[in-house]
């Protein structure tokens, strides 16, 4: 697991990861009205939008791309990130899951 850094309390915000020859990008949203975090993500041309982020070992289910993202909760609260600060504050990280990880997760290999 590879902890993404650098992530603010603002709204939104872009960030670029590099994996494997290729780039992933997430995009991540604070909606403040539903106090919830989302993502869109974009991966050698594929893009799955509206990525909600929550506590799981999968998020981005049914996307058979050779990675994945988790959402920790260091506070031991078990409540999914709902304030705008809660990665700046480091309540909640988030992780690239790598190729390994998301094989011994899904039972299956994805190619990068």
């Amino acid at each position: 697991m590879i902890e993404i850094q650098g992530i603010t309390k603002e709204p939104h915000q872009i960030h670029r990861i590099t994996f494997g020859d290729s780039t992933i990008t997430l995009e991540l949203r604070y909606s403040p009205i539903v106090e919830l975090w989302h993502c869109n993500v974009s991966y050698k041309g594929a893009k799955r939008n509206g990525v909600r982020l929550v506590l799981s070992d999968r998020i981005i289910d049914g996307w058979l791309k050779p990675f994945d993202i988790k959402v920790t909760d260091t506070s031991g609260t078990g409540v999914d990130p709902v304030l705008v600060d809660d990665f700046s504050s480091n309540r909640c990280k988030l992780y690239l899951l790598d190729t390994a990880e998301v094989a011994a997760r899904r039972g299956f290999e994805v190619a990068l």
